[in-house]
């Protein structure tokens, strides 16, 4: 994808500012200070979000039950030079402490507990450029009904009101 003639150089010639890479599949020859490095940095989009393996639409917060709690978000960056090489870096936080690394293009989040969280991914291209900017949404996983405060009283409130009642 550099230009080379092959991957596996066996020997190396410079001549100022010229180089000579010979390989198995021949010489490859460029000017070392005409090599271009894509300064440019990449742009990163979350392309779709699957709840349960059904895909859904693309919002800045996700509000969803209990159960929904199985997400698969895919994203992708935009960077012509870097081939296919880039490098993700991402984070839901409130969950994750750091910043995780990955090559694909999706992660995979199985059972998320209740809770408001924010998803953030950024993009390394092959020289090393970082995104300007996160792609980011909100999802909020609401607490099943048994677990909330208002449930628990009630059924505190009936538990007392039938004992009394006895």
């Amino acid at each position: 994808s550099d230009g080379l003639l092959s991957d596996e150089i066996n020997s190396i010639y410079t001549l100022g500012s010229k180089v000579y890479a010979g390989s198995s599949r021949g010489v490859s020859i460029f000017d070392e200070a005409k090599i271009y490095t894509n300064n440019v940095p990449p742009k990163v989009y979350i392309t779709n979000i699957s709840v349960g393996e059904q895909d859904t639409t693309l919002v800045e917060k996700l509000d969803l039950k209990y159960n929904q709690n199985n997400l698969k978000i895919d994203f992708v960056a935009l960077s012509y030079q870097s081939d296919q090489h880039i490098s993700y870096f991402y984070k839901m936080i409130d969950l994750d402490d750091s910043w995780l690394r990955t090559e694909a293009t999706s992660v995979q989040y199985p059972s998320l507990p209740s809770g408001q969280y924010k998803f953030e991914v950024y993009a390394v291209n092959k020289a090393g450029i970082r995104s300007n900017s996160t792609a980011s949404f909100d999802l909020n996983i609401n607490v099943p009904v048994w677990k909330t405060w208002w449930f628990r009283a009630l059924i505190g409130i009936i538990t007392v009101s039938y004992t009394h009642l006895r």
